[in-house]
């Protein structure tokens, strides 16, 4: 589901998230496919969502700046119409 301009939430090695059976896990460095990965695409269980499907890199809203920290819950629709300074 992540396609050219797609904004994501991206957890560089060394942070937490959530894993499969609701447990924190901290991401690691890791050899994927021959490639060293850094990092991982996060879906909505991974930030502690509420909804979201299991596996789909979640989207950031266009106001939130690039490289800041996900919201503590799953933004809707209508945020992405605020802007920051609202």
């Amino acid at each position: 589901n992540v396609r050219d301009g797609s904004r994501v939430c991206v957890a560089p090695a060394g942070s937490v998230v959530v894993n499969d059976e609701g447990d924190e896990m901290m991401v690691q460095k890791t050899s994927v496919g021959g490639q060293m990965s850094e990092g991982m695409l996060c879906d909505s269980k991974m930030l502690g969502w509420a909804g979201g499907a299991a596996g789909i890199a979640v989207q950031m809203p266009e106001h939130l700046p690039i490289g800041s920290a996900p919201p503590a819950s799953k933004p809707r629709p209508q945020d992405d119409n605020e802007t920051a300074d609202s």
